[in-house]
């Protein structure tokens, strides 16, 4: 099987604590940034966030999580996003068959998706050490 994940015992303890570290400090500066990301998303992605709390199938919902994630990637993962783009663009216009095309902006989609959630966890992290910084950008919004 293709996705066999290494036996999380092992690879997934090293990993967690790598990723905590990478997430315990985060400077004043990068959670303005995140803040003021988060209320960039907030008020470009309405659409997609009314969705996501309306929705009640689960082809609903995941079409709907799809178009946050999209929506919400072109700030926090504006690489990522394009490269979505990019892939969509190549394959709309080509001869290639429905199955690879479909393939690749599966993986294209998913990169993007893990960007997000990254993102997103780094964020919850800062918004936790610096609720000053998110409340003072937040409400600046309103």
């Amino acid at each position: 099987e293709k996705n066999a994940k290494p036996s999380p015992s092992v690879d997934g303890a090293a990993n967690a604590s790598a990723a905590d570290e990478a997430t315990q400090n985060i400077s004043k500066p990068d959670a303005t940034k995140m803040a003021e990301t988060f209320s960039k998303i907030l008020s470009q992605c309405k659409d997609s966030k009314a969705a996501l709390q309306s929705c009640t199938s689960e082809e609903e919902c995941n079409k709907a999580f799809m178009g946050m994630t999209v929506c919400a990637g072109q700030y926090m993962c504006p690489l990522q996003h394009k490269s979505l783009l990019e892939t969509l663009d190549s394959v709309s216009g080509s001869n290639m068959d429905e199955e690879m095309a479909e393939a690749k902006i599966n993986v294209a989609m998913e990169v993007l998706g893990e960007c997000v959630a990254k993102y997103d966890k780094r964020a919850g992290m800062a918004k936790k050490q610096h609720e000053d910084v998110f409340q003072k950008v937040m409400a600046q919004k309103s």
